[in-house]
């Protein structure tokens, strides 16, 4: 079993994981203000971390996206079809269940505001849909 979930597609686990990085790029520039003000921190906030910090907060978004990659490949292969449509859905219910339930239950245990929420986890929707499509395709 351990060697069926390795045979995957490591190139396409690899560039769907960059996908994910360019999704985060682009959705947290186009919101950037509404994330902010949620948020609180500021671009000049943002610029007084130490570069360090910035460098472990970019490899970690990585390493989770080729963790979230790597399991969306081994999920859908699972499916009984194996087209865009399939993997477009598959991932629709992996996010609902392994990103958004859970988002919605740390946001009310910490009171945080509900108008993150859609900011936070529509990133990994829309990451995750591009996935399965490069992932479904590219086999």
């Amino acid at each position: 079993m351990l060697q069926q979930m390795f045979n995957v597609n490591w190139l396409a686990v690899l560039v769907s994981a960059i996908g994910f990085m360019v999704v985060g790029f682009v959705w947290y520039t186009a919101l950037a203000g509404p994330w902010s003000s949620y948020t609180g921190w500021t671009r000049e906030k943002i610029a007084k971390l130490p570069q360090n910090e910035m460098i472990t907060s970019y490899v970690l978004a990585f390493l989770t996206a080729l963790v979230t990659s790597f399991v969306l490949a081994n999920f859908l292969k699972l499916l009984p079809g194996q087209d865009v449509g399939s993997a477009l859905i598959g991932a629709v219910v992996l996010w609902l269940g392994f990103n958004l339930a859970p988002a919605v239950s740390s946001f009310a245990f910490e009171h945080r505001p509900w108008g993150l929420l859609p900011i936070i986890t529509g990133n990994t929707l829309v990451s995750m849909l591009l996935a399965g499509v490069i992932l479904s395709l590219w086999k």
